[in-house]
């Protein structure tokens, strides 16, 4: 994230499809979901943190101190692919 803004980078040659980014996994009410159809290769793509939305369908204030971890998930032409990082 970067001035609240989710930086969303395809380093390989492969199409991602169906991408679901999930901020803070696995941490209740801070959990965070947004969904991208598909990213071509070797692209870069912004988006508003506004995208994300926890299960009350609060939007993310993606500052410093509400950020723990980042997940992706997506669809490659060799099967669903799991990525993550934390801050």
């Amino acid at each position: 994230f970067f001035n609240r803004h989710l930086l969303f980078t395809n380093q390989s040659g492969a199409r991602l499809d169906r991408i679901l980014v999930v901020v803070n996994e696995s941490d209740g009410e801070n959990e965070f979901r947004g969904e991208i159809s598909k990213m071509e290769p070797r692209s870069m793509l912004h988006f508003s943190s506004t995208i994300f939305k926890n299960s009350a369908g609060e939007k993310l204030d993606a500052v410093p101190e509400n950020l723990s971890t980042v997940t992706v998930y997506a669809d490659t032409p060799q099967g669903r692919g799991r990525w993550s990082g934390s801050y």
